[in-house]
């Protein structure tokens, strides 16, 4: 299974610089194929922190924000989303 999520490629071949890193959606990094650690020499002034959420956008704030559109009115202020947890907040606000 392909669980990839970002992958960079650069363009010019250098020996010094990958020419390929993936990141997948569980957080491990590969580096020309191969899984990354710090430990490994051949990159070793690169460091790749990959910070994990557990959720995941899938259209519903925009689904969202296109029912309130029709509803609102011009200048009218809507919350879309507004959470709150022990170590962030996250609130989405559009104004019609």
């Amino acid at each position: 299974m392909n669980d990839s999520w970002i992958t960079i490629k650069c363009t010019k071949k250098k020996k010094n610089i990958p020419s390929e890193i993936r990141i997948e959606k569980n957080g491990r990094v590969f580096i020309d194929g191969k899984l990354h650690s710090e430990s490994n020499p051949k990159f070793k002034n690169l460091h790749i922190d990959v910070e994990r959420q557990g959720r995941v956008n899938t259209g519903e704030e925009t689904l969202k924000m296109i029912k309130s559109q029709k509803s609102a009115k011009k200048g009218e202020t809507v919350v879309i989303k507004d959470i709150k947890d022990k170590e962030k907040k996250e609130t989405t606000i559009v104004k019609f």
